[in-house]
């Protein structure tokens, strides 16, 4: 059943029925999904009432289950297995690096930062298949998770990291040419200028 949740001057609004806490979670029960403004995700919803009366809305999900609306986003569902595996393990990776560089912010990532996600609806058989085959798997240099950017098409030639990022400084990440994006959408750019 829908339900408009609402900040109210006690709390938090439900419907017609006003809760007195900050703090809301929704857990599904009768399917593992929750729809929320028309998207449909796996796990529940944490809403909290924020000092400013604003609502944020965190989607608590597995990360796992996250990745799965994550991969397709990113990469097309078509491309090779073995991309769809490498772009789960790159992915997982940055995402554990964000959660932990973004601890006690209430939420670890956002549907479009650092990386799109879309949640169920945009799940497809393939790349969840490369998700459940990497489960686990991340990317380290001396122990440490390495922070994996990685972008939907670079152009022809990939950067140095840390020509972008100046902290990401990492002998692994450094620019190569690439051939495989010659047919996206988006590999040639064109700016006019007046």
């Amino acid at each position: 059943r829908w339900q408009e949740v609402r900040p109210s001057p006690g709390g938090l609004q439900v419907g017609r029925t006003t809760f007195a806490t900050d703090q809301l979670r929704l857990a599904p029960t009768e399917h593992p999904t929750i729809t929320l403004n028309g998207a449909t995700h796996r796990g529940g919803l944490l809403i909290v009432r924020r000092d400013d009366g604003h609502l944020m809305v965190v989607n608590e999900v597995p990360l796992e289950d996250y990745l799965k609306g994550v991969v397709p986003r990113e990469v097309d569902a078509r491309w090779p297995m073995e991309t769809l595996k490498a772009q789960a393990i790159v992915a997982r990776t940055f995402t554990l690096r964000q959660i932990a560089d973004r601890a006690g912010h209430g939420f670890d990532v956002t549907p479009t930062w650092p990386q799109l996600s879309g949640g169920l609806s945009d799940e497809r058989p393939r790349t969840t298949e490369a998700v459940e085959a990497t489960r686990r798997l991340v990317v380290t240099a001396g122990g440490q998770l390495l922070l994996t950017y990685y972008h939907t098409v670079c152009g022809g030639r990939t950067e140095d990291a840390d020509a972008v990022w100046p902290s990401a400084r990492s002998p692994s990440l450094r620019s190569v040419e690439c051939v495989y994006c010659r047919q996206a959408p988006r590999f040639h750019w064109r700016l006019v200028v007046s």
